[in-house]
């Protein structure tokens, strides 16, 4: 069965992360392996979390790297 490994992974540390509001803007690094593979996966991508008034995450959006435009409009940050 595929899959990652839970023991030690996937792991999400942030670069850096931006407030807007109740949305915030993360540029994390991704770093899982493979179960049954052992296939490393190491990249940089962006996430957006969204929270309600309460706190909670009601939403995450996932960005590729260069999408960076995209990721800054999901959070309202675009220029």
């Amino acid at each position: 069965m595929g899959g990652t490994r839970r023991h030690g992974g996937p792991t999400h540390p942030a670069a850096d992360f931006r407030v807007n509001g109740n949305r915030v803007l993360v540029r994390q690094n991704t770093r899982a392996r493979g179960a049954s593979t052992g296939i490393e996966l190491d990249a940089d991508n962006w996430a957006v979390w969204t929270f309600d008034e309460d706190g909670l995450a009601t939403r995450l959006q996932g960005f590729l790297i260069h999408e960076e435009s995209e990721a800054l409009e999901a959070a309202g940050l675009s220029e």
